[in-house]
């Protein structure tokens, strides 16, 4: 048997949901099933999208205008100024995950800090940062703390940011735990026949 590693392109899709209208003419109402939820409000980007834009800046290190020609490239036009918007909403979304594993690590015994340095590109050169530093609002080190947590627990980051961000929006307050790395199960991959 003979292998060879070949790169197939990703695939960029609009799923469109479309929403009928059924009109009852015995009792003039008009009905229409509720649109579907959204990781971000207003947005059009979908759970996957969304996580792998929040993976490749937090956990590859990948500046948005990067991201932005990379998808240029492929045909898909997103504007820098889209792709952080996309990343502010979709941090306020995944705050009550930040705020339930903090929950979790402050309720401990001990608190373990670690010096953990990451290379950030700056414009012609790269600057070293450090994981615990805040910043306004503390959106980037809530994305850094979830996806570290991710990887500590061994969960791919962008599969389960991916299902986070598809259930946060309808999931019932008090079972945010349920979502936690440390609780999650991957979805099933169904063979293909």
């Amino acid at each position: 048997m003979t292998e060879t590693l070949e790169l197939v392109p990703r695939q960029w899709k609009v799923i469109q949901h479309v929403r009928e209208k059924f009109s009852y003419r015995a009792c003039e109402a008009i009905s229409q099933p509720p649109a579907p939820f959204h990781p971000i409000s207003r947005g059009r980007a979908g759970p996957r999208l969304l996580a792998h834009i929040l993976f490749a800046k937090y956990g590859l290190h990948l500046p948005l205008n990067r991201q932005s020609t990379t998808y240029a490239h492929e045909g898909i036009a997103l504007d820098v100024s889209t792709l952080a918007d996309w990343v502010g909403a979709a941090a306020a979304t995944l705050m009550p995950l930040v705020e339930e594993i903090k929950a979790h690590v402050l309720a401990g015994e001990r608190i373990h800090a670690d010096d953990t340095t990451v290379q950030v590109l700056a414009k012609g050169k790269t600057r070293t940062g450090r994981v615990w530093t805040s910043d306004e609002g503390g959106r980037r080190a809530a994305i850094y703390t979830l996806i570290q947590t991710a990887k500590l627990n061994d969960v791919d980051p962008q599969a389960w940011l991916a299902d986070a961000l598809a259930w946060l929006p309808d999931h019932p307050a008090s079972r945010i735990a349920d979502l936690l790395p440390w609780n999650w199960k991957p979805p099933a991959i169904s063979a293909a026949a």
